[in-house]
């Protein structure tokens, strides 16, 4: 091989191991971009060693005397010598959206003047509708979430939000942090934003909501109504919240 034939060789050879070399940065550079955006995924899911620190509640510790929370995890706010109302909702039901659309303030105003007192009792009959299965069962978590740690005007303002914000039902979901900034946008604390970001992350909150979802479910078959939400009763009775005056007739006694 002359000179000649050994330079282009040598040159063929430099170019080849040159393109080589950025085939191999390229794939590197890729992967590292991959693994990056997983990390900011993971983060913001709360997934593997990213998770929230676990928080646990305590039912007995509600922080407003206008709010408890019994041991079936049933949240009562309001005045105790007010009218009663029994509630039952889901928070991904469309007909529990739309009846807080339509009457959501002013069962929150007569619920603050104190003409009204009302037990929501959470079910998780749409776990499966949300795109990861369980959306009905992380929200009655992060209302116990706020319930027990924050003010009778936050939790409604609150729930109020999570309602209006309310994914769609066949595959709609929302991820802990939305649901943690829809508390925080509506005055919650950094400890009930914590506790919601952690639910299902370990701890006993989401134990204790499905538990809570079990007994709601019971307690609405134990009343002989049909099983659906909402439903509304009061001493028992359902109340027909197609009735633009059902929240008057309720407050009369």
């Amino acid at each position: 091989m002359n000179a000649k034939s050994k330079s282009a060789t040598s040159k063929a050879l430099n170019g080849s191991s040159s393109n080589g070399m950025w085939i191999t940065l390229a794939a590197i550079a890729g992967i590292i971009v991959i693994a990056v955006a997983a990390v900011v995924v993971a983060v913001q899911n709360n997934w593997g060693p990213f998770n929230k620190e676990p928080v646990s509640m305590d039912f007995a510790a509600t922080t407003d005397p206008q709010i408890s929370i019994a041991d079936d995890g049933a949240v009562t706010v309001g005045e105790k010598d007010a009218p009663k109302l029994d509630v039952w909702e889901d928070f991904m039901c469309p007909a529990c959206g739309q009846m807080e659309m339509n009457f959501g303030k002013d069962l929150t105003q007569a619920i603050t003047d104190g003409k009204l007192q009302v037990t929501h009792h959470y079910v998780n009959f749409l776990d499966r509708s949300s795109a990861k299965g369980d959306f009905s069962t992380r929200m009655i978590a992060a209302a116990q979430c706020v319930a027990v740690s924050e003010s009778l005007d936050t939790y409604l303002t609150t729930r109020e939000k999570w309602f209006a914000n309310q994914p769609p039902e066949g595959g709609g979901d929302r991820t802990q942090k939305d649901i943690a900034t829809d508390a925080k946008d509506s005055g919650a604390s950094d400890t009930s934003t914590q506790c919601i970001e952690g639910i299902g992350q370990g701890g006993n909150n989401l134990d204790l909501a499905t538990e809570t979802a079990s007994n709601s479910q019971k307690a609405l078959q134990d009343s002989g109504q049909q099983m659906a939400t909402p439903t509304v009763l009061k001493d028992g009775q359902p109340v027909n919240i197609q009735d633009p005056k059902w929240i008057a007739d309720a407050i009369a006694k």
